[in-house]
């Protein structure tokens, strides 16, 4: 039972993993870390700049098989009370309570795929003009609450603090991230800024959206513009955006299938058992069954009588076995992804699937039973 319902509800775990909506289509992306030659004190690598990011991109762009390009990295608010404030209509202002907000270049929702709900997406004059914003649904609603978003102001810190007030040109539909563990379902607030001139911090991962079945031959060549563009020493990192979530699924399923493997050789001993058992507990009670057959019991009678005996045992270990399978499973909490180890359904199948082969392993002794002569067994005693 405790293998069973493990493989059950691996299983679902894998099954819901493939089937998570994170808001957009990341099975073609692409990203690239970058880093520059120069250690910081901490030993940790320093961003590349953005003057040598945005070469990157344009020469990325040119690449065969790249369908878009877009850039990312993370602004900070100040110390001084961390917050983002918005303008209200009416007057007056709300705040968002958090420590940064993210970079990026016009073309980033595009490159991911995100539908814009309300307003419009970044355009290139954005960032030559005076920067623009894109909220999430999420933010919208803790911002602005019942008013439209769209062309309101929003400042990038506190109000006693000197950051620009950037308009919001628009509002994304919330996107999740892709978590290897329980799938996060309350969407959080997210800010993502085109910045002005001069910049608001650098850009240092790349987003890459390649054409499908490209993503091979693509993160190579990736690999190669990326050391041709950027200075000697620095360090570009292409990875497909799904990498650790893939990792996690075939992990989960790797550990399902062992599941499976050992869970049918616990049946196939469990069944045996239950078997011989039997077929020893028929061959025990022969003169009994002789002397009821001899009575008038018939065959049926007597088959339901094995069989009565079957079922208290295979329905006291799988009562006994669910019990202590949940008990059991809740050592693969960590493993499991929008399922809970006390999942109802993954029980029940493991109830059936041993309940099933047990039966079968309950039709040889119950058929000779009902089958014995009694006129036989009473000769050869």
């Amino acid at each position: 039972m405790t293998l069973m319902l493990g493989a059950g509800l691996l299983a679902k775990a894998v099954k819901s993993m493939r089937a998570t909506d994170v808001g957009y289509d990341p099975r073609t992306l692409l990203t690239i870390d970058t880093y520059a030659s120069r250690t910081t004190l901490r030993g940790l690598r320093a961003a590349v700049p953005s003057d040598e990011t945005a070469r990157l991109v344009a020469t990325i762009r040119r690449q065969s098989g790249v369908i878009a390009v877009a850039a990312e990295g993370a602004g900070a608010t100040p110390r001084r009370g961390p917050g983002l404030v918005s303008a209200l209509a009416g007057g007056g202002n709300m705040r968002l309570f958090a420590q940064g907000y993210a970079i990026v270049s016009p073309d980033y929702f595009r490159t991911l795929g995100v539908p814009i709900v309300a307003g419009r997406d970044f355009v290139e004059g954005d960032a030559a003009i005076r920067g623009a914003i894109v909220v999430n649904e999420a933010a919208a609603r803790v911002l602005w609450r019942t008013e439209s978003p769209v062309g309101r102001m929003l400042k990038l810190g506190d109000l006693e603090t000197d950051t620009p007030w950037l308009p919001v040109v628009g509002v994304v539909r919330n996107i999740q991230p892709l978590s290897t563990v329980m799938p996060v379902t309350d969407a959080l607030p997210a800010v993502w800024v085109v910045p002005p001139p001069g910049g608001l911090g650098s850009l240092t991962r790349i987003i890459v959206r390649v054409a499908p079945g490209h993503e091979g031959t693509a993160r190579t060549a990736l690999v190669q513009v990326a050391r041709q563009v950027l200075p000697p020493g620095s360090t570009a990192v292409v990875k497909s955006a799904r990498d650790s979530f893939d990792s996690a699924i075939l992990a989960r399923d790797f550990v399902a299938k062992l599941f499976v493997a050992f869970g049918a050789v616990a049946l196939t001993l469990a069944a045996v058992g239950l078997y011989c058992l039997l077929a020893f507990t028929v061959a025990e009670r022969r003169r009994e069954f002789a002397v009821r057959r001899a009575l008038g019991a018939t065959g049926a009678q007597i088959g339901r009588i094995v069989l009565g005996d079957a079922a208290v045992m295979v329905l006291a270990g799988t009562g006994i076995g669910a019990f202590v399978a949940m008990w059991l499973a809740r050592s693969l909490d960590t493993l499991l992804y929008d399922v809970f180890y006390t999942d109802v359904g993954a029980l029940i199948v493991a109830e059936i699937v041993v309940i099933l082969v047990s039966l079968v392993a309950c039709v040889i002794p119950t058929h000779r039973a009902s089958r014995s002569d009694p006129v036989d067994v009473l000769r050869s005693v």
